[in-house]
């Protein structure tokens, strides 16, 4: 099964016409006054969506417009459908408008909902394999999951999911958004960690990609502010790199490595930092910070570059180090260590409330992270 990003998420009431699911299930419903499902045995007839209303504009024929919004009906069974729904058993069973008439047929409007999504649902529970489409865009799974979450729809898309998710080597096809979307804490963290160590400041001071592109013009996802996530936990990272630089840098630091406690030592280390900071044009960085060590001030200097940069740069600054005393005369030996830790003493990059919302999506679309981890 895939499940493949789109350029936008579909419409509650857009034509319906993107490629993936919806354009599978139109294969199956062609006519918006056929039944579907109707070789299957159902009590029940939902017509999902608004009425055909013509697309045309003022003083075009209307009969020569192609319409839109069709609804579809789907042929059901009740009891099936109150089982998997909490909200379709009240409005069925609970002595609504909806509820069975005496002397007529049994059919329900649902005007407002996705028919697409509700077909996608309705094959779902009631075993209807042959509807089941392996193809799954991102704003179709959202369409769906919405959908389910109104209705209050047990997680009945669990084990396809898993099935999926099982087929996919190591996550490759997961985009952030779907890991959002199905509530896959560890995938979508990932994601944030990533995103924040390739995060920098451009020279408007706006926060950007690896693309160059701000991240104040992302829309966030529904629940999570991405730009104050990664803002937050990168000057979290950074500021973590620039301490562990700071105390490297003191000259007693240096000269107790060193086991002839030799002053020569903070010359190679200050030569090996001046040549690597011109390098990656941060020398103002670090003159601020060994200004405010030798000042005794509050606060440290702003980094612009990304935590890869930042870690890259102390890495060669090790390397650039020659001693002519031991191997442990080198200051910046235990970088990789120290850098492989951060995530560590920071922690998740995600707010308690943005854990919770990822645990509540996974809830409505049935993943079992113990099992697809």
């Amino acid at each position: 099964m895939i499940i493949a990003p789109e350029s936008s998420d579909v419409d509650q009431h857009s034509d319906y016409s993107t490629d993936g699911m919806w354009e599978f299930l139109k294969q199956k419903a062609v006519s918006s006054t056929a039944e579907i499902f109707s070789e299957y045995e159902g009590d029940l007839t939902l017509v999902v969506g608004p009425s055909p209303q013509p697309d045309n504009q003022p003083g075009q024929d209307t009969l020569s417009v192609p319409t839109k919004h069709e609804s579809r009906r789907f042929r059901v069974d009740s009891k099936t459908m109150a089982t998997v729904s909490d909200v379709f058993d009240c409005m069925l069973f609970g002595g609504f408008a909806e509820s069975k008439p005496v002397a007529k047929p049994w059919v329900v409007s649902l005007p407002d909902d996705n028919p697409w999504a509700m077909l996608f649902i309705v094959a779902t529970t009631h075993g209807y394999s042959s509807y089941i489409p392996d193809y799954l865009g991102t704003g179709e799974l959202q369409t769906v999951l919405n959908l389910m979450e109104k209705y209050a729809v047990k997680p009945i898309l669990a084990g396809w999911l898993q099935k999926w998710i099982s087929e996919c080597p190591d996550h490759l096809p997961l985009s952030q958004d779907v890991a959002w979307l199905i509530g896959h804490e560890k995938i979508f963290t990932d994601y944030v960690k990533a995103n924040c160590e390739n995060a920098r400041i451009d020279l408007r001071g706006d926060l950007t990609n690896q693309s160059s592109l701000a991240l104040c013009y992302y829309a966030s996802l529904q629940g999570f502010d991405q730009e104050e996530s990664i803002t937050r936990t990168r000057g979290l990272f950074i500021s973590q790199l620039i301490r562990y630089l700071n105390v490297t840098l003191s000259p007693s630091r240096v000269r107790n490595l060193c086991e002839r406690q030799d002053k020569s030592c903070d010359a190679m280390v200050l030569g090996s930092l001046i040549e690597a900071c011109d390098d990656a044009d941060i020398t103002h960085c670090v003159a601020s910070l060994m200004a405010i060590r030798r000042l005794r001030l509050v606060g440290e200097p702003l980094f612009l570059g990304t935590v890869k940069e930042l870690i890259g740069i102390i890495k060669k600054i090790s390397k650039s180090i020659v001693s002519t005393h031991t191997p442990g005369c080198n200051p910046f030996h235990g970088i990789d260590k120290f850098a492989g830790g951060v995530w560590h003493r920071i922690g998740s990059p995600l707010k308690p409330e943005t854990q919770d919302r990822l645990r509540k999506n996974a809830l409505v679309s049935g993943l079992n992270l113990k099992a697809v981890e």
